[in-house]
């Protein structure tokens, strides 16, 4: 069959130029590992198109129009394709941009409607996954209906598209403008109580270091009001009617998607959102015991969710803790805070090896713009930051034998773990730059200077980075 190619270049904001570069041939090229498929189903809703890092763009095929899984565009039990939008966001919960769609066809150009209701434009072709091949900055796809190869590219301010159509017919490309509406957010009461709380301490820490001490103090005790929110009775977070009383009925499995006080989430989950004042909340919850034993009826108890509408976002239940929603991601690491550090080490170790997959369906929960691959890449390397804005890390169970990071002035710093295996999941000692770490955290300056961490493994529970009580 005789083809024809058409190459066009797309460009949003701005002119650019074509050129080339070949990487040094003794660099390794790691995105040889890279799957961009990972997300594409179950309800990851990530989307496999051609990006650059920090790209104005990123073009990609689109199977749907609207919906709980068209969030990206793309949705990997689809056979069918709408066209290559070139906007899209990585992982949301919500459809938005797709805009600037393209579609190249062939012959007589279709325009009749279609149903409202269906996911498929007009001028949609099939297509299979055999045909389908996505890495790094490329995707190329065979349209079954127009018999065209299609592939697709991208630049920091550009898409590069290139069709190869069957000479025999006269290629015709669509271009739609704009295809999707943003689905407006929501108001939740105690969802935006807990997050303000945290969000004010952010604040106060911003006087701080600004010098505003009164700023500082007046931030510093609004950060403090996830405390009203705390029944001692249930020993849960609840929501509070206008007269200050507890919201009733009361049921801590209960989920109402964005209409209860607990968005995307329920009292079990939300319970734990006091990132900024740990020991407080321990302090609420009756000292460490009771907080530890609290924290693991989280992990235990049934992961059954009631209510008329329970929300799509509560997946990759443990108990019912949920992590493919980030509310709970810093969870498993608040065991470290009360001398349970080996409860951390399994429970991240079980979270790495059990909600993180290499395939389409290889994610618990949509990615957000990138936060479940965040936590899968930070836990890999042994640690995770529990409160944005204090610059501490959590260790936890590293994957890998050796990760180095590298930093400024020719700077590095090194973990590397000795013993590891996918038994030895627990820590039996750590030395920081030479030095033993006693405690299950370290600092980000420790990272800025430089040097190395070395952690020694076990294949049981040992009293490392417990802290002897006076």
């Amino acid at each position: 069959m005789k083809l024809k190619t058409f190459l066009i270049v797309g460009c949003l904001g701005g002119l650019f130029t074509l050129s080339s570069c070949t990487a040094p041939t003794n660099e390794k090229d790691y995105s040889v590992f890279v799957n961009p498929f990972i997300g594409t189903g179950g309800h990851g809703h990530t989307f496999p198109g051609a990006v650059v890092p920090h790209g104005m763009i990123q073009p990609s095929p689109d199977t749907r129009i609207d919906g709980w899984d068209a969030c990206s565009g793309y949705y990997y039990e689809d056979s069918t394709i709408n066209g290559f939008s070139h906007t899209h966001v990585s992982g949301t919960g919500c459809c938005d941009y797709g805009d600037v769609l393209l579609m190249p066809t062939v012959g007589e150009q279709r325009y009749q409607t279609t149903d409202p209701q269906s996911q498929q434009l007009a001028y949609s072709s099939g297509f299979s996954h055999e045909n389908e091949t996505a890495e790094p900055g490329y995707y190329s796809v065979f349209l079954d209906t127009y018999q065209v190869k299609a592939e697709i590219s991208a630049t920091k301010r550009g898409a590069i598209h290139r069709y190869t159509f069957p000479r025999k017919f006269r290629s015709i490309k669509i271009l739609h403008l704009k295809r999707r509406k943003t689905n407006k957010c929501w108001l939740s009461s105690l969802r935006i109580a807990l997050e303000y709380a945290y969000d004010d301490w952010c604040i106060s820490v911003l006087a701080d270091s600004l010098g505003d001490t009164e700023t500082k103090e007046k931030y510093a005790r609004f950060a403090d009001a996830y405390e009203f929110y705390f029944d001692p009775t249930t020993r849960f977070m609840r929501g509070l009617d206008s007269k200050g009383e507890w919201r009733t009925p009361f049921n801590p499995r209960s989920s109402n998607h964005r209409n209860d006080d607990y968005c995307e989430g329920t009292a079990w989950q939300w319970t734990w959102f006091v990132p900024h004042d740990i020991p407080g909340l321990v302090k609420l919850m009756g000292g460490e015991d009771a907080f530890v034993g609290k924290l693991d009826s989280l992990f235990t108890v049934s992961s059954q969710l009631e209510g008329e509408a329970t929300s799509a976002d509560i997946t990759g239940l443990i108990g019912q803790y949920a992590h493919g929603n980030e509310p709970s991601h810093h969870i498993t690491h608040m065991y470290n805070y009360v001398n349970r550090p080996w409860r951390t080490q399994e429970l991240v170790d079980s979270v790495l090896h059990n909600q993180y997959f290499n395939a389409p369906d290889g994610l618990s929960g949509n990615e957000d713009c990138g936060q479940m691959s965040a936590w899968y890449i930070l836990n890999s390397m042994g640690f995770y930051q529990v409160c944005p804005g204090k610059p501490v890390y959590s260790i936890g169970r590293p994957l890998f034998e050796e990760v180095t990071i590298n930093l400024p002035d020719r700077k590095t710093f090194v973990i590397r773990t000795h013993n590891n295996s996918k038994t030895n999941k627990y820590i039996e000692s750590v030395l920081l730059n030479g030095k033993p770490l006693d405690v299950p955290f370290f600092t980000h300056n420790d990272i800025v200077r430089g040097g190395t961490m070395e952690i020694t493994m076990s294949s049981v529970p040992t009293e490392w980075g417990k802290q002897i009580k006076n």
